[in-house]
């Protein structure tokens, strides 16, 4: 039987662990998708869009550019 602050503890340990798996699994996404070189201007923009946290499907392509730039400047 756990005390509340064994589960906490518990807890904590696993959400880190799965918050440490999902890191490496992001950074290995961008170190491929890095090495692409035959990706088109419109593939890099949605990524450098997504990796801002700007959804890339709810505006066109010449809004969308305008966003990354500003959200690049406010940084």
């Amino acid at each position: 039987m756990y005390s509340r602050k064994q589960f906490l503890i518990g807890a904590a340990k696993h959400c880190l662990d799965f918050v440490g798996e999902c890191i490496s699994i992001s950074s290995f996404i961008e170190e491929k998708h890095s090495k692409v070189s035959d990706c088109s201007d419109q593939e890099l923009l949605f990524f450098e869009a997504m990796r801002l946290g700007i959804d890339p499907g709810t505006m066109d392509m010449r809004q969308l550019s305008c966003e990354v730039k500003l959200a690049k400047q406010q940084k």
